[in-house]
């Protein structure tokens, strides 16, 4: 058998008929009124009335300077639609009410829904904001306490910047003497001198997820010296201002935090965390916002330490990302939520959307 060729584009053609298939099967079971019948065997077979929606971004590339990975945005047109399908199809209901009533044990009713926000992102108020308004539906948006209003950018968003202007430049990805040389080697067999491409790229900045927080200023450290002499990431107003959130606030949208510094809480130690929570509490009570008293890990990664520091300080509810054990059956404190993060890629069609927000299998195909 001929030995398959690196980047060979009969799989890039598979990838393609893979979509447009499992966008037809959903498409299918929507037309015959099969999805319906699909959600509520779901909910037979054990999963929950109730789902919590995840969203990062609501924009499209060209309004922004920051290359949008897939899977952290929806188009403002895709998140209206969304809107409209909840609308008319569910029982959207604010997140604090939702969790009140889990922990309480109430009934809650079939096809339930809220709808939160991650990363305190501007576009969040510019275009999620007035599409909520305009549908007259609840959402809770959870903040990076440390970001708002400073000008500044998410680690992995500054590094995207970066290796564009790299790219731009044709200067290859340096080598950091400090860092494994198996993250170069895996780099290599997709170009050999490390110039930027999209799998290069890929590999580092998946790569430098794992490192300290020390070993990534470092990486930046470099990298501003490489292009001392070329042109700097664009000025961009990434986040919200306190202003903003004390709009959605007095609209009646509930605020929660992520923290402080947005870091994933395995990478923090227990003094550390407990001590990024102070700072966030201490940042909303000098800026007069009132918060809900819950928690969005950043990235959704936790661990027991961070669940046992948030009981410390009192807080009840803590959210996720992915499938996560139904509340009702854990047995610590906070109790902890998962959430169905709703991008584009996967969302861009009412078949498609619904398919996902009620976790189906069609055909074999996940949603």
């Amino acid at each position: 058998m001929a030995k398959k060729k690196k980047n060979d584009p009969f799989d890039k053609l598979a990838s393609l008929t893979s979509a447009v298939a499992k966008r037809a099967f959903a498409q299918k079971a929507l037309l015959a009124g099969d999805m319906d019948e699909l959600r509520r065997k779901r909910i037979e077979e054990g999963a929950s009335t109730w789902k919590i929606l995840r969203y990062r971004r609501v924009i499209e590339q060209k309004n922004i300077p920051i290359p949008l990975a897939p899977a952290s945005y929806c188009l403002p047109e895709t998140f209206e639609k969304h809107l409209q399908i909840l609308k008319e199809e569910c029982r959207v209901v604010p997140l604090s009410e939702l969790t009140q009533a889990i922990a309480n044990y109430e009934e809650i009713p079939e096809k339930t829904v809220a709808i939160t926000f991650d990363g305190g992102h501007m576009d969040n108020y510019l275009y999620a904001y007035p599409a909520l308004v305009k549908y007259g539906l609840p959402a809770t948006f959870y903040i990076p306490v440390g970001f708002i209003e400073s000008g500044g950018f998410f680690y992995e968003d500054r590094l995207a910047m970066v290796l564009g202007l790299l790219s731009r430049m044709n200067i290859a990805i340096p080598e950091f003497s400090f860092l494994d040389e198996s993250i170069y080697v895996r780099m290599r067999k997709h170009a050999k001198d490390l110039a930027v491409t999209p799998e290069t790229a890929s590999i580092f900045a998946r790569s430098l997820r794992a490192e300290s927080i020390m070993t990534r200023h470092r990486v930046m450290h470099g990298f501003s010296k490489v292009l001392e002499e070329g042109p700097q990431p664009p000025d961009y107003e990434d986040f919200m201002r306190w202003e903003d959130l004390r709009d959605l606030a007095d609209a009646g949208f509930e605020v929660a935090m992520s923290g402080f510094g947005y870091e994933m809480a395995p990478k923090l130690t227990e003094e550390e965390f407990l001590q990024d929570m102070l700072r966030a509490f201490e940042k909303v009570q000098v800026e007069e916002l009132a918060v809900k008293r819950h928690y969005a890990f950043p990235f959704g990664v936790y661990n027991d330490a961070a669940l046992d520091c948030l009981e410390k300080i009192g807080v009840r509810y803590a959210m996720g990302i992915g499938e996560i054990l139904e509340p009702r059956y854990q047995t610590r404190s906070p109790l902890l939520f998962g959430r169905i993060p709703m991008y584009e890629e996967v969302s861009f069609a009412k078949e498609l959307f619904l398919a996902r927000l009620w976790s189906l299998s069609i055909a074999g195909n996940q949603y």
